[in-house]
């Protein structure tokens, strides 16, 4: 007895009721109830409407838009082998074939159906299409390839005949990851890649590396990320090893490592993290080879690194702890303005973790736009501002001028203690001294560290110069040398630079080619172990050009050297210029230490940056100043009675060796 109102057109998407009545035999009616129909599209209608268990827009791969009212799939063709392939006349032709997928269905491979016929007696282009559908009678876009018949000589050169198909369209999980070919596996970047096997997951770190934390402070690792083609973010997977004690000084490495659920493991990447000491305060006796004055901020070694268009990396190092930002623009800033842009438009927020390794990265930059950058750091009482680095959008770039060192060091001069600081870190950090201190101070450490150093590139240090042995004067090759490693660069040497240093290879050669070997004699008029040093100073003025003889009676001494002094710090070369037999002949002057006077000449123009011509000259003086005496002694012994002397006891003649 029920009647039910209200219609539903199934056609038109909208909310339709149908309303149910009903009355007993004695015309009680019941209370209506009310049936609520939605005509809605499939893809929203919060059903699953072809079994995929993916539920409308956009879950539902099969969905285009809210609208779409199939929420079912086309199913995908992939044909196996090259699309285009050629075949030699009367050879018979094997096609490959096809796949087909369908999201709902899974593998509906065996319902392709290819037509078209290729005849290989007759020369001529052929296609073959693949068709297919799903169970639900929806198509999938039909795919072809084209047979190409040719002439059996000078025809096909390469894909003749069958082949079989790559990885990433043969219809198999050969990397067994569940997924099979283009485009499902990610590990296929087409349909014709031959590798199904994706890349693994790709670890990079955060923040800097390397690392400098000050001795005793607490160190947090930054950490690193990883992702994955196939599982995307698997950061807490990382295994990081390795450990810092903040205690000891010294290099600490750690690595990150990390595989994703199916044991694809990605190529380990390692941070460096530096131990330093703290900054020391100078409270006394502050200066001599170093340059004077307490420990202040400084900054160095700054680089800039394209990222990609709109974002640079900017990177930079201090000696001391200090915190991090950039100032940059569109416009070059050669000369500074006052804090806290010094004349540039734009600022990054400060970074308050201090540290001396720095580095900024900034985005939002305009892509194929120039910009100008600058790095900034304070350490609560100083603040720097490093050199101006300039992006062009193209790659990476380092500043126009990578030079590290730009003076020259040695110990006993008035250094600059910046110079000092960047060559103790340099030794330090790139070259394993662990336990050198960066303190600005050119030290008898910092002297050893130096020598070794010049051992271990001897080939390009001291062999240009000829030299036996090391010297520890950070001049022209040594220079070179440092800033070619830190800023892996070639810094070839300029013209009267690679003069000066042929020069004295040839002066070194010529002397020991020439020379002859002079007994042993206490260096003449020459005192420098007395407190009040007197006698003679060979020297060179640091303003001057010409060599001097001094009275070092005088208290200012600066920019000299004591010929004493300066024959101790070079070998001899050669041979031995005194001793039994004397068998190696060795141009030079002898002193306590038995050095040769081709060092002598090497140190005066590597120590006082002074000229090859001058070295002549001083080496003129110095023969003058032993021969004159050997002179004499030789002129008194031939004045005695007799050869052997007034008393008939032995008397060693001391010849002068001539000149050969």
């Amino acid at each position: 007895n029920i009647i039910a109102t209200g219609t539903v057109n199934s056609l038109v998407v909208g909310t339709y009721a149908v309303m149910y009545n009903v009355s007993d035999s004695e015309g009680l009616a019941a209370d209506e109830q009310i049936r609520t129909v939605k005509v809605a599209h499939e893809c929203s209608d919060g059903s699953d409407n072809d079994g995929d268990e993916n539920i409308d827009f956009p879950n539902d791969p099969g969905c285009d838009d809210p609208n779409d009212n199939n929420e079912n799939a086309k199913p995908v063709i992939t044909v196996l082998g090259n699309v285009t392939m050629h075949i030699f006349q009367n050879n018979t032709f094997v096609d490959p074939g096809a796949t087909a997928f369908d999201l709902e269905d899974g593998t509906i491979t065996p319902n392709i159906i290819a037509t078209g016929t290729v005849n290989t007696t007759v020369l001529g282009t052929y296609t073959i299409t693949y068709n297919v559908a799903d169970s639900d009678g929806l198509a999938a876009d039909p795919k072809t390839r084209t047979v190409q018949v040719d002439p059996s000589e000078g025809g096909c050169t390469s894909n003749c005949g069958g082949s079989t198909p790559p990885q990433c369209s043969d219809g198999s999980d050969n990397d067994g990851d569940g997924l099979v070919d283009y485009p499902r596996d990610p590990g296929c970047s087409s349909s014709q890649d031959d590798d199904e096997r994706d890349t693994g997951p790709v670890l990079t770190l955060i923040g800097g590396n390397p690392i400098g934390v000050t001795q005793g402070t607490a160190f947090t690792d930054p950490g690193a990320t990883a992702q994955d083609p196939e599982e995307g973010n698997i950061s807490n997977l990382i295994v990081t090893t390795g450990a810092v004690n903040v205690s000891v000084l010294g290099s600490y490495v750690l690595t990150y490592n990390v595989s994703d659920t199916q044991g694809h493991a990605a190529a380990p990447i390692t941070r460096t993290v530096n131990v330093v000491p703290p900054a020391p305060t100078c409270t006394a006796n502050c200066g001599g080879g170093g340059g004077g004055g307490p420990v202040t901020l400084s900054i160095f070694n700054e680089r800039i690194a394209v990222v990609d268009s709109t974002t640079v990396k900017v990177t930079w190092n201090t000696n001391l702890n200090a915190d991090s930002r950039v100032v940059f623009g569109n416009a070059s800033v050669p000369s500074i303005d006052v804090a806290p842009k010094y004349g540039y438009p734009l600022t990054t927020a400060t970074s308050s973790i201090t540290v001396s390794s720095h580095d900024m990265t900034i985005t939002g930059l305009t892509a194929g736009a120039t910009y100008y950058f600058r790095p900034v750091s304070s350490d609560g009482t100083t603040k720097v501002v490093g050199i101006e680095l300039k992006r062009v959008p193209t790659g990476v770039q380092l500043p126009e001028a990578c030079f590290y060192l730009r003076e020259y060091l040695r110990l006993g001069a008035n250094n600059n203690p910046d110079e000092v600081r960047k060559l103790q870190t340099f030794l330090r950090d790139e070259e394993g001294f662990t336990a050198l201190q960066v303190t600005g101070f050119f030290d008898i450490t910092t002297d050893q560290a130096v020598r070794t150093f010049q051992d271990r590139y001897s080939l390009d240090v001291l062999d240009p110069w000829g030299l036996p042995a090391d010297t520890g004067y950070v001049y022209y090759t040594t220079q070179k040398k440092v800033n070619e490693i830190h800023c892996k660069k070639i810094f070839p040497l300029n013209d009267l630079q690679l003069a000066e240093v042929r020069d004295f290879f040839d002066l070194l050669n010529r002397l020991n080619l020439e020379g002859a070997a002079l007994p042993e004699f206490p260096l003449i008029g020459t005192n420098t172990e007395a407190e009040g040093t007197t006698g003679l100073v060979a020297g060179v003025s640091t303003e001057g050009t010409q060599p001097q003889t001094t009275d070092t009676n005088d208290e200012n001494t600066s920019g000299h050297v004591s010929l004493r002094d300066l024959l101790a710090t070079i070998p001899s070369v050669g041979g031995t210029t005194g001793g039994a037999g004397n068998e190696g002949e060795v141009a030079g002057v002898a002193t306590d230490r038995t050095r040769g006077l081709a060092g002598a000449a090497l140190a005066i123009a590597d120590k006082m940056n002074t000229t090859t011509t001058n070295a002549y000259i001083l080496i003129f003086l110095i023969f003058l100043a032993i021969v004159l005496p050997i002179y004499g002694i030789l002129r008194g012994i031939t004045s005695k009675d007799g050869p052997d002397g007034e008393d008939g006891e032995d008397v060693t003649k001391t010849e002068v060796p001539q000149k050969k």
